[in-house]
Parts: C-alpha cells; sequence; structure tokens
C-alpha cells in the first residue's frame, strides 16, 4: 500500500508531486508554471476525482505507468498533456468499474501541443479543442454502450497526426471525427466494431492511408464538406452502410477526393459519392459489395456528384455494380 498515491482531490495530487519550471523546461522543452508528473515507481495511481491541468502547467505520464479513474471523472486540461510510454512499457489508463468506464480527456488549450505515445485506454474517450495533437501507438478499447455521435476522439480546430493506433469497439459511439482543419493525418491504424470508424468535417488538405477497417456497424469512412483529401491504401472489410461515404450531409459537398489503391469488401455500399462531391476513384478494388459504386444526388436540392474512375475492379457486386441517377 505504501507504493500507492490515491488522489482523492486534485490538490493533493498537486502538492504532492509539483515540480519547477527549470526542471519541466530543461527535461521536455517547453515553458510551464509547475508539471504534475506521473510515474511508474509511484504507479497504480487512483483517481477518485477529476483532475484539472491549470493553463501553462503540464500533466507528464511516464513510461509504465498504470492510471485507474473512476466513473464519470475526466481530466480536463487547459495546459499541456504528454504521455510518454514506449513499446516494452506502455501507459495504461483503466476503468476502476469495468462495467461503468470513466469520463474524458479533455484538451482546451488553443494552440497548444499534446502528444500520446504508446498508451492503452480503456473504456474512456478524448476531446480536444483547438490543440495540436499527437498519437502514436495509441490503443482504445471500448467495452461501454455509447451513444451515437459519441467519439472516441473528437478533434476541433487545432491539427491531428494520428499514426499506429487502434480503436477496438463494442458496435456502439463512434471513432475518430475531425473538423475545421487542415494537414489532419490518419496513417497504420486498425479499427474494429466500431462505427463511422474515421469521419471528417470541413476538413481540408489531408491523408487518411495505410488504414484497416473489419465488421463497421456504419460507414467506415465518411468525409463531409470536405475538400482535397487523399485516401490510400486503405483496406475496408465488412462495412454494414458504406466503404466509403464521400458527401455533405448538411454541411456541404466534399470535393477533389483522391481514392487511390483502397481494397473495399463485403459492404452494403463499397464506395458512394453523394449531394454534389467529385472526385477521382484509380486502382481500387470493390469485391463482393452489394453495390459496388453509387454516385447519385440522394437529397434533392443538394445537386448531383461526379467521379472520374480509372483502372479500378468492381467484381462480383450481389446487386449494382455502378448506381446512378440523371443528376450525376
Amino acid at each position: 500500500m505504501c507504493n500507492r498515491i490515491q488522489v482523492e482531490t486534485q490538490n493533493k495530487l498537486r502538492a504532492a508531486i509539483k515540480l519547477s519550471i527549470l526542471v519541466v523546461a530543461l527535461l521536455f522543452g517547453f515553458s510551464s508554471n509547475a508539471a504534475i508528473i506521473y510515474d511508474k515507481a509511484h504507479s497504480p495511481y487512483y483517481l477518485n476525482a477529476s483532475l484539472t491541468v491549470a493553463e501553462n502547467d503540464t500533466l507528464i505520464i511516464l513510461k509504465g505507468t498504470t492510471i485507474i479513474i473512476d466513473t464519470a471523472v475526466d481530466i480536463i486540461v487547459y495546459g499541456t498533456m504528454f504521455i510518454q510510454g514506449t513499446a516494452d512499457e506502455p501507459v495504461k489508463i483503466l476503468p476502476k468499474i469495468d462495467s461503468l468506464g470513466w469520463g474524458r480527456i479533455y484538451l482546451n488549450n488553443l494552440g497548444a501541443n499534446c502528444s500520446f505515445y504508446h498508451v492503452t485506454i480503456v473504456d474512456g474517450t478524448v476531446r480536444s479543442q483547438g490543440t495540436n495533437l499527437i498519437y502514436r501507438n495509441v490503443d482504445f478499447i471500448n467495452r461501454q454502450n455509447l451513444p451515437q455521435y459519441f467519439n472516441i476522439t473528437r478533434a476541433k480546430k487545432g491539427s491531428v497526426d494520428f499514426q499506429n493506433c487502434s480503436i477496438k469497439g463494442s458496435g456502439k459511439g463512434e471513432g475518430f471525427l475531425l473538423s475545421s482543419m487542415k494537414n489532419a493525418i490518419i496513417r497504420n491504424c486498425s479499427f474494429d466494431n466500431i462505427p463511422d470508424a474515421i469521419e471528417f468535417i470541413s476538413v481540408s488538405d489531408s491523408k487518411i492511408t495505410n488504414n484497416f477497417f473489419v465488421n463497421i456497424p456504419d460507414d467506415a469512412i465518411d468525409l463531409n464538406n470536405c475538400k482535397n483529401i487523399l485516401i490510400d491504401s486503405n483496406i475496408i472489410i465488412h462495412a454494414h452502410d458504406r466503404g466509403m461515404e464521400i458527401g455533405s450531409e448538411v454541411f456541404g459537398s466534399s470535393v477533389n477526393i483522391m481514392l487511390y489503391r483502397n481494397l473495399v469488401v463485403d459492404c452494403k455500399e463499397g464506395i458512394t459519392f453523394k449531394e454534389g462531391s467529385t472526385g477521382k476513384i484509380i486502382n481500387n478494388t470493390l469485391y463482393q459489395n452489394e453495390t459496388g459504386l453509387v454516385c447519385m444526388e440522394l437529397f434533392d436540392g443538394r445537386g448531383g456528384s461526379e467521379v472520374e474512375l480509372v483502372n479500378t475492379i468492381i467484381s462480383q457486386s450481389k446487386l449494382n455494380t455502378i448506381k446512378t441517377d440523371s443528376q450525376s
């Protein structure tokens, strides 16, 4: 018991492990009034009340650390946050009660840099507002009955670079939702049983590459009001609705979308362009989908869509190879 620090309140934790600005700057290269440090030596930590990291302060979680969080407890960051796990000693953030999960990590510092390396997050989610967020080898496991539109990670503005990550879901909630940003990257990630695994809203000049999707209860990749997006070398197997949906919803059409070298198998619709959206489909393979390619208006008044199809295989579609309308 002497190896464990039970964190009952934010103030108790901050008083116990506060470091000076000089030490933080030397070790991590950023400016901070104080740092909250979680380390392996004092692990596991127990959060029974929400932790708030003040503006200009920093939360640092070092390799090998385990954090156990109670129901509805959040980590709220107005400063910066860095998780420094390694492949051999990852960080683990776990729920105190498996059947209930915990809350969210909120990142609320416009322009701040936050990074998560080698961490497993079980039954918790992340929301980022205006931060520059990096994930490397972040594995999310969700066993909760999340409501629709409740994302594993929701990032608005700022920037995102997610690589070598995974989401293993319960068929509820949604995956990575990015909105109102440029130059986003999602690469080498895997998604299993999570609806709308990747969704972009008002995102431009970004890349979705080399990802793997399986048993997706809704769409695997969903773009709304996006432009200049490269979707390259992804594998999508069994999306209950659409492998890729390129459209608008209520946000506006998606234009200049490049789909290159993707494999889409056993979906209701392999690729769908709708509502005034445009793009190119080059060197893709669409196999055993109910309908291989859809290019339509779908909602009156939102306009037909236009697709250039090049060197693409559409094979053994169960209902339609290509489905279109007079507007498209």
